[in-house]
């Protein structure tokens, strides 16, 4: 019971902090220029020196089951395929299905291999993907807006989601980051206006955290960049 007292004493605290975040106004959200947007590289040549054959072996045998569950939904939505960034065309089942995969991952492998090989092909699409939106300390802020923009003016989605479905921002970095700008400058005033400023916010962070920046989107750098996403196919 003591234990129970304290955990709810703590979401309390965590809760009254959130409340009492101050949150930018609507009129903040400036157009972003395309051309100021590029990806994010972290020295690869520092991970990769850390990640020796046997952890990658040993992270990567753990990843079989995401992305097996992940060839598993693209294979039944085949719209899926063609386009750079479909956080927001998942289902909330199917968001859960891989989080859950997700999770799965760390408690097998552990945090320290799969911070070490962040450049596997593997590890980058399932952090880029899902390791902002399937964090414990995420996942119920995020599913919370992601709830409301995806109920947002069908036409309006389409017509911004066109942006994302060019081949070639499929495989090239520059080409994704663009995209996703053009994007979220196309989506974030009918988001405020369904669904306020929390889901703008929340929106962009998802946009960041896939591993875009620029000087107007994001303070500070996140140091990845978008992996691809075809080999799932």
């Amino acid at each position: 019971m003591k234990a129970t007292n304290e955990s709810q004493s703590r979401q309390h605290k965590q809760q009254s902090l959130l409340n009492n975040v101050s949150l930018p106004q609507i009129s903040e959200f400036v157009d972003i220029d395309e051309q100021q947007i590029e990806p994010n590289n972290r020295s690869d040549e520092q991970l990769i020196s850390q990640c020796g054959p046997l952890i990658k072996n040993k992270a990567r045998g753990c990843f079989e089951s995401l992305i097996a569950v992940w060839r598993n939904v693209n294979s039944r939505r085949p719209n899926l395929n063609n386009i750079s960034f479909p956080l927001y065309r998942y289902t909330k089942k199917e968001l859960l299905e891989l989080c859950d995969e997700y999770a799965n991952v760390y408690l097998c492998a552990g945090f320290d291999p799969i911070m070490r090989c962040l450049t596997d092909d593997w590890m980058r699409l399932a952090r880029d993907y899902l390791g902002y939106v399937c964090s414990p300390s995420n996942i119920q802020k995020f599913m919370t807006q992601y709830e409301c923009v995806v109920r947002t003016d069908v036409r309006r989605r389409e017509m911004c989601e066109k942006h994302l479905e060019d081949e070639s921002k499929l495989v090239d970095d520059i080409a994704k980051c663009k995209a996703l700008i053009l994007y979220f400058n196309c989506m974030k005033s009918e988001v405020a206006r369904k669904c306020g400023v929390k889901a703008v916010v929340e929106l962009k962070t998802t946009i960041t955290e896939f591993g875009c920046s620029t000087n107007k989107l994001i303070d500070l750098p996140i140091g990845r960049r978008p992996t691809d996403y075809i080999f799932l196919q």
